[in-house]
């Protein structure tokens, strides 16, 4: 069951912070804003317009659900291959300098990503060496934004615009 558990955050933490370029094989997608990630309303878009991209989702998840059942099987299938995904973390904070109040250092960071990388490797004499199995994934941070310019990763955004937001922070509204 932990296994599984796991496959399911690692894709639902690809979806929600998972680099995502308007630029598709599929087709050029420019209707969102810059401060908000388009990777639903693209997906569900080509689900219903495009049978090629259709096809090829409807054979990703007949795959995944065979890994997990080899998974909770017991039979965990090794590869040798390190797949790494590029993330970007979005850290919305209420106007205050780097490294203070909810405007989080780069080092925690780079502290969260390394401590996901332990536990999704299940490295050896780390918080991640449990019951679980190295799935042979790791996470970075982005280094290309969805311009294809360089990127540190790190999107930090101001949450002030929004009504009560530095007052009261993530509770507001």
């Amino acid at each position: 069951m932990r296994h599984y558990l796991t496959i399911l955050s690692l894709f639902a933490f690809t979806c929600i912070f998972g680099q995502e370029s308007e630029q598709t094989p599929y087709g050029d997608f420019n209707e969102h804003t810059e401060d908000q990630c388009a990777h639903t309303d693209i997906h569900e878009r080509l689900m219903l317009q495009n049978p090629q991209y259709r096809a090829e989702q409807e054979a990703q998840q007949i795959a995944i659900e065979n890994l997990v059942e080899q998974y909770k099987s017991g039979m965990v299938p090794k590869t040798g291959t390190i797949h790494t995904v590029p993330v970007v973390v979005h850290i919305i904070h209420k106007g205050e300098a780097i490294g203070t109040g909810s405007n989080i250092s780069d080092e925690q960071v780079y502290s969260a990503i390394n401590a996901l990388n332990q536990d999704y490797r299940k490295m050896i004499g780390t918080a991640g060496d449990g019951d679980g199995a190295d799935i042979e994934v790791e996470f970075c941070l982005a280094q290309r934004d969805p311009n294809g310019n360089a990127s540190t990763g790190i999107n930090r955004i101001s949450g002030c615009s929004v009504t009560d937001y530095c007052t009261e922070g993530i509770t507001a509204g």
